[in-house]
């Protein structure tokens, strides 16, 4: 092989591993990786279940402009959130951070 064909090898090889390093670094987290970057780090979220001693006190929905809780839920001041609540399981189906 002449100089010229081993140097654009070279050159392909490196772009390709470029390539591969880049798409592997923004492949989706590993499941042990915690919460993303861009959610809070104190707070609530969809689908965390809280125990009962943690709901906080009940909000009327139409006095704080939120939503009617469908049968079985209710909506609580939990921190600085205002999260909806199934009564039965205690799971978080929406949440709305009211601030600090």
């Amino acid at each position: 092989m002449t100089q010229g064909v081993v140097m654009k090898s070279l050159h392909v090889a490196f772009a390709a591993a470029a390539l591969f390093a880049a798409g592997s670094a923004l492949a989706d987290p590993p499941a042990h990786a915690g919460p993303p970057a861009h959610a809070k780090a104190y707070g609530h979220h969809k689908g965390e279940k809280l125990s009962h001693d943690h709901w906080g006190e009940r909000v009327d929905y139409r006095e704080h402009h939120l939503s009617p809780p469908p049968s079985g839920h209710e909506w609580r001041r939990v921190d600085n959130d205002y999260v909806l609540i199934s009564v039965n399981t205690g799971l978080i189906s929406s949440v709305i951070s009211i601030g600090n």
